[in-house]
């Protein structure tokens, strides 16, 4: 997610959130953890997101979210980076 998020940058992750917005969220996708830009699209479609050019963005249905394949953990409302 650089630049936006430095590696090894500290993230707070929100697991009670209510509606899925635009923003930046914390999912698991297979057996790994991902930290993307969801973008709700019209149709219950959502765009997967990175700020790092070298990945792709993707779309999901929202009815796979929380499946075994993928789960969404969480939004993350702060980060913040050891000097």
């Amino acid at each position: 997610m650089y630049p936006t998020l430095k590696n090894g940058s500290m993230i707070m992750v929100n697991r009670h959130f209510n509606n899925l917005n635009d923003g930046i969220y914390v999912m698991r996708h297979e057996n790994n953890l991902l930290v993307k830009l969801l973008q709700l699209l019209p149709d219950g479609i959502i765009k997967v997101k990175s700020d790092n050019t070298l990945y792709e963005p993707w779309e999901i249905n929202k009815d796979k979210l929380n499946s075994t394949d993928i789960e969404l953990i969480g939004r993350v409302v702060w980060s913040g980076q050891r000097m």
